[in-house]
């Protein structure tokens, strides 16, 4: 029993956990093809970067502030914010995970 639960949140010899490595991974994939569909949408779809958007949040909040505050309402610009907030997401999402995964591993690790 206890090889299966040590199979199920295994964390690698340097320390990763496999689990945030696959969300993570998998979070970055559908991010990149959050990121593909405006590029990809006709002239006259308009809403082709909420899913973009959404999986840049919280970070598409501050992207109105830096318009308002520096006046760069640029496609690029919009563009590489949102891009810099799925990565700060990813980050944020691989540490959450492989955090929870060694305090998982301790716990199951500490039972007799």
């Amino acid at each position: 029993m206890g090889d299966a639960r040590d199979q199920a949140n295994s964390v690698t010899s340097r320390g990763r956990s496999k689990a945030a490595m696959v969300l993570t991974a998998v979070y970055v994939l559908l991010s990149l093809a959050a990121a593909a569909l405006p590029l990809l949408a006709k002239e006259d779809e308009s809403l082709a970067g909420v899913f973009l958007a959404l999986f840049a949040f919280p970070w598409t909040l501050a992207l109105g502030s830096l318009v308002d505050r520096f006046g760069m309402d640029s496609l690029v610009f919009n563009y590489v914010v949102l891009l810099l907030g799925i990565f700060v997401n990813a980050v944020l999402l691989y540490w959450t995970v492989s955090a929870l995964a060694r305090r998982l591993s301790a716990k199951t690790s500490a039972q007799p």
